[in-house]
């Protein structure tokens, strides 16, 4: 886990989706993603309901939890949606006539289908393009 991170707000919906620094306010906050062009800096893995709690938020390397957006199967390469939660890059709904820069934050360890909890590999989050 990530040392030190704190909640922005009640994020406890947000277990075991992708979460991202705040930017402003205290340091080491993070809160929700709400955007797929957000820069997520991990997975959450606890539920923190108020301001300040601690956020446990997987680091790269481990093995964790992750809400599925779709189907994927082992090896897919994961990548946030609006909401937090994780797609298979090559499932990513874009734009046909843009390439668009989405980031990558976990390799899918099992089968998984839109709402479900798996298990994933977190990685380093970076971005990749899908077209």
């Amino acid at each position: 886990m990530i040392p030190g991170l704190i909640a922005d707000a009640d994020i406890s919906a947000k277990q075991f989706f992708a979460v991202k620094m705040k930017g402003t306010g205290e340091p080491f906050e993070v809160a929700a993603i709400t955007a797929d062009t957000d820069t997520p800096i991990g997975i959450l893995q606890n539920v923190p309901n108020a301001a300040g709690l601690a956020a446990e938020v997987a680091s790269p390397g481990e093995v964790c939890k992750a809400s599925m957006g779709g189907t994927v199967v082992p090896g897919n390469v994961l990548v946030i949606e609006a909401e937090g939660d994780l797609v298979a890059s090559a499932a990513f709904d874009v734009d046909s006539t843009h390439v668009h820069t989405i980031f990558a934050v976990a390799i899918a360890l099992e089968n998984g289908a839109d709402g479900e909890i798996i298990k994933v590999l977190a990685i380093s989050p970076s971005r990749i393009a899908v077209s």
